[in-house]
């Protein structure tokens, strides 16, 4: 009997061996056993090492792992990997005397030391072998980002994110609660990988997950952001609403929202030239109305004391809770801005066929809509007031000056407010970058610090300075966009990216490909 052999037998016992199986792992045992329960493997290696040398002794480690990956699983076989790193002398010995210097090795027991390099990880649908070169940053989830190189030179982002637990919440209950839980933890897990959809690949080794991302192009230049650039980022918000709702093959499958809360300039990036959303390590996943989501569960309202919520993220929602207030949401101060600031009545070309209207900068020789070439030069107040006059059947003097004056909103769900803040913080930054040095009429340098939600009432008192600007035209259509989201909310019409993405001239193109779902995600 070989030493590792020996090893393995002294550890092989019956408590130990249900110490590690899945059971254990989701109940939370294993969590608790892996403190000490490899204490025998790390003494005798230690001993061995003493008797027959450090070339021996990460020999028969090399054989012992191997065994326990055969006979225990993988997740096992790694976590005592992570034990015996913890010990100097042997994470020196492992890496002074590497799997590949000793001959004698079985085939099997090769290939399980490559995959345990934490520093060349293979990614498993794309075949993908990645070399991490170094860090270039921390993640979003506790974890790290690194450079990531293929084999050909490329270069990947790869983003670490350790779990301190294979414990899932409710394992094995049968009530909504327990159901509820597993979902919560599967959804968390996958998060970024499912959402973002620069993502390439996934791979998860024991509690950790890497995640193998486009490399993007750094920051965007937003002087130079165009239309085909806001129908791209538009486009990958519609991707992820209806890959939330129609390919989540967990418990949650119908009517689910995404919400980025995490939308700035530095989270859209250029990748092969076009202007990308990115980073969902902080989004949310629910239910807009707290509809049935989840097999006969109903989600509750976010009340940190409730026992029974159905997200228990306290670090994720505690901040974001006031997208839920219907009186101080976000969202009602964009509302409430867009409301004030709609006084101002900027000029607009109108088609007299179909009522469509398009802003007064962009060169329009007939309608988009309807073909027809009797387009006029009209106040978009006035267009507005004659169009809501002749929906109701009453005079245009009875409606006012502001037809929203006095009207609420009482419910913005996640797309639409996704919607919004990616066209305010659109606005501002493409502002910003052509501020610079300059007095526009958002304070010159400080334009940056612009509050969002005043972004449009900020834009509206100062579009005439900002019209001899190469990006007047992409601002002006923007805010037109952002006037097209108010009226609908104020006059009970939903909205979406899809429609956003059909509004800037883009396709509404295919749903999210059901290949994505196999190949990525799940």
């Amino acid at each position: 009997m070989s030493e590792a052999e020996s090893i393995y037998q002294a550890w092989n016992t019956s408590a130990n061996k249900r110490a590690v199986t899945p059971v254990a792992r989701a109940t939370g045992a294993f969590d608790t056993f892996r403190a000490t329960g490899f204490d025998i493997v790390t003494t005798r290696l230690l001993a061995y090492q003493q008797k027959y040398g450090s070339y021996k002794a990460a020999e028969q480690t090399w054989r012992l792992l191997e065994k326990f990956e055969r006979r225990n699983g993988d997740i096992v076989a790694r976590e005592l990997m992570k034990v015996l790193r913890d010990n100097t002398v042997l994470k020196g010995i492992l890496a002074q005397f590497p799997a590949a210097m000793f001959r004698k090795l079985s085939d099997d027991a090769l290939e399980f030391a490559t995959t345990l390099d934490p520093n060349n990880v293979v990614f498993p649908n794309t075949g993908k072998r990645i070399r991490i070169v170094r860090m270039i940053g921390k993640g979003g989830m506790e974890g790290a980002v690194y450079l990531g190189e293929e084999q050909n030179g490329k270069k990947y982002a790869v983003k670490h994110f350790p779990r301190e637990s294979y414990k899932v919440i409710g394992y094995g209950g049968p009530t909504p609660r327990n159901r509820l839980d597993k979902t919560n933890q599967y959804l968390m897990r996958y998060l970024e990988a499912a959402l973002t959809t620069t993502c390439v690949d996934v791979l998860t080794l024991g509690r950790d997950d890497y995640v193998l991302l486009e490399l993007g192009e750094g920051s965007v230049e937003y002087t130079t952001v165009n239309m085909s650039d806001i129908v791209s980022v538009f486009e990958d918000l519609r991707k992820l609403y209806e890959f939330s709702r129609h390919y989540m093959t967990v418990d949650v499958t119908q009517d689910v929202g995404v919400l980025h809360l995490d939308i700035h300039g530095g989270n859209l990036m250029r990748f092969g030239g076009k202007l990308r959303l990115i980073d969902f390590g902080i989004a949310m996943i629910f239910s807009p109305g707290h509809e049935e989501m989840v097999r006969s569960a109903n989600p509750l309202a976010y009340i940190r004391t409730n026992p029974n919520l159905y997200f228990q993220a306290e670090s994720l929602l505690e901040s974001k809770k006031d997208f839920y207030d219907q009186q101080k949401g976000s969202w009602k101060k964009y509302i409430d801005d867009w409301q004030q600031a709609y006084r101002v009545a900027p000029e607009l070309q109108l088609c007299e066929s179909c009522n469509r209207w398009y802003p007064a900068g962009v060169d329009i020789k007939q309608c988009q809509r309807c073909h027809s070439k009797k387009i006029v030069t009209v106040k978009l107040r006035e267009s507005q007031i004659n169009a809501v006059a002749k929906y109701k059947g009453v005079s245009p003097g009875t409606i006012g000056d502001n037809p929203y004056a006095h009207c609420t909103v009482t419910s913005v769900n996640p797309q639409e407010y996704g919607c919004i803040v990616l066209t305010a913080v659109l606005i501002k930054e493409i502002w910003a970058a052509t501020e610079h040095g300059r007095n526009l009429g958002m304070g010159g340098g400080l334009a940056r610090d612009i509050v969002n939600v005043n972004v449009y009432s900020q834009a509206r008192r100062g579009m005439h300075l900002f019209k001899g600007e190469s990006q007047a035209g992409v601002v002006q259509i923007l805010l037109a966009w952002f006037d097209e989201m108010m009226r609908r909310l104020f006059d009970g019409e939903s909205f979406s990216a899809r429609d956003a993405v059909t509004f800037f001239g883009g396709t509404r193109g295919s749903q999210a490909s059901r290949q994505r779902r196999h190949s990525v995600a799940f």
